[in-house]
Order: C-alpha cells, then structure tokens, then sequence
C-alpha cells in the first residue's frame, strides 16, 4: 500500500538546494519532467528504492514550492518514518505546513 505526503513550503529553493538537503537523506535525483498543460512548470524527480519525492519549485514569482513524498510500502513503519523524516526536514528548512492528502489535514510537527 502506497501513501504520500506533502509539504507546502514557504520558500521554493533552487533545485541545487533541495538537491543537496535530499542527498543527506540518501535520495538521488532521478530525472525532470518538462512543463505542461497541467502544471506550468518542471517537475524534479528524486528517489531511492521504493521511496519517490517530487518537488514542484511552482511559479517563481508566487514563491510556492511543494514537495510530494510518496512511498509504496507507506503502511510500514519504516515507511511511514520517511515519509515524515522528508516533510518534516524541507518544513524546517524553508517553513511551510505537511499534509496529508488522505485524511485531508494539516500534520503537527512534534
């Protein structure tokens, strides 16, 4: 069972800063999707084995960035911690808020 969560940040960092801070996590980047009818702007892929983060860096001059963490073994409890460890580390390094779009609510982040 798969499960995501995502993080809606304050701040959108370069794709060389969320690069780097996802690389002490251990995620590589995996490849960029180009911009289309949808959304408006490239979307960068990273991962390492069943884990997959997408930053959407978003509009430049509204300075909204997501990161969406999805991973396919969510109802474990290695997978649930990172999905966590990923929202809560891009939260503190640019604020923003977590959410969960299955329960549709807002996360604490304890």
């Amino acid at each position: 069972m798969s499960q995501s969560l995502s993080a809606y940040l304050d701040e959108a960092p370069s794709l060389d800063e969320i690069s780097a801070e996802l690389l002490h996590l251990g995620l590589s980047y995996r490849h960029t999707l180009p911009a289309d009818d949808r959304w408006r702007y490239p979307l960068h892929v990273f991962g390492v084995g069943d884990l997959r983060v997408v930053y959407h860096q978003g509009d430049p001059d509204k300075s909204k960035a997501v990161v969406s963490t999805t991973v396919r073994r969510g109802d474990t409890p290695i997978g649930a911690t990172q999905l966590r460890l990923v929202s809560t580390l891009v939260v503190k390094r640019w604020g923003g808020e977590v959410y969960d779009p299955q329960s549709k609510r807002r996360l604490a982040l304890n």
